[in-house]
């Protein structure tokens, strides 16, 4: 697990800049710790206000699950009658379960609602689907990274020219 060590002044920073969700405002530590791998400097304000400038906030889009399952689907290159079937082999289990876990946290829907969009699964499928997303952010799987960009690309409208 990383350690970061970074300075009261810039916690706060960022506290107040993210104070969206907590996976947006590890999201944004993340971002700043790699800046500064990267970079090869010390941690200082104003690193941390450079890497999260570019960092706005635009309209929420209104989401379904239906809305969540295609967009699994296209990043997981997996069909969507598959995510919607009885297969349980990883490579449709994983997106599945992701499927799910982002109709948890996206839509004010229950796990019962979730399970009867998602395969007609029961609730407690949902529930363990959930956990299990949650487990492989811990885990420093891939995942983390996938799950934050869908979540980005579906909770964000397109900037307006």
């Amino acid at each position: 697990m990383n350690q970061w060590h970074f300075p009261v002044d810039v916690i706060e920073f960022i506290a107040k800049k993210v104070n969206a969700n907590v996976r947006q405002m590890e999201g944004a530590f993340i971002k700043v710790n790699t800046i500064l791998q990267l970079n090869n400097k010390p941690i200082s304000l104003a690193i941390a206000h450079s890497a999260l400038e570019e960092r706005r906030e635009l309209p929420r889009k209104e989401i379904s699950i239906k809305k969540i399952i295609d967009a699994v689907s296209v990043e997981f290159g997996v069909k969507v009658s598959e995510l919607l079937g009885d297969r349980r082999c990883r490579s449709i289990l994983v997106p599945r379960q992701v499927c799910m876990y982002l109709s948890r946290e996206l839509t004010g829907l229950s796990f019962e609602e979730i399970g009867g969009q998602v395969g007609n699964r029961n609730h407690t499928t949902v529930m363990h689907a959930c956990q299990r997303v949650e487990g492989m952010f811990k885990d420093g799987s891939h995942i983390h990274l996938i799950v934050t960009d869908l979540i980005e690309n579906l909770t964000l409208c397109e900037p307006t020219t």
